[in-house]
């Protein structure tokens, strides 16, 4: 907080680098379930679905910091926060992406609960970025 001041523009890349990180570190846990034992072939396949979805958010998730940091110097700053929220919020999809696997599929409580976990907190965590947004004057 007294880094940040009343600076909305570092709060809110603050708050989408926190956000990156996360998903790197939901990435690796995902990345991990794929190496229990005795997944059966539908939990193999929501496991690896949902790596490849995490994947594309956290692509969308630095696409996102570079329009962000593009927007203080850019002539066109409406173009840059356009693109900054449509990169944030095909993060978002793709958060619920993984999440919509589960739906008639038999899956361990164990898969299902640490895939849950990870991602609906990035979902919360990519849906304040976008609220954060709505803070800056462009």
């Amino acid at each position: 907080a007294s880094a940040i001041k009343t600076d909305t523009n570092k709060l809110c890349s603050i708050a989408l680098s926190f956000t990156l990180n996360a998903t790197y570190n939901a990435s690796s846990s995902i990345d991990s379930l794929s190496k229990m034992k005795g997944l059966s072939p539908s939990e193999k396949q929501i496991i690896n679905d949902c790596a490849e979805t995490t994947g594309e958010a956290i692509y969308e998730l630095e696409n996102s910091l570079k329009a962000l940091a593009n927007l203080q110097g850019s002539d066109h700053k409406a173009d840059e926060m356009s693109d900054l929220k449509t990169w944030v919020s095909a993060a978002l999809t793709d958060e619920y992406t993984c999440t919509d696997e589960f739906d008639g599929q038999k899956v361990s409580k164990a898969v299902k609960n640490t895939i849950k976990k990870k991602v609906l907190n990035l979902a919360k965590l990519t849906s304040n970025c976008l609220a954060l947004f709505n803070l800056l004057d462009y």
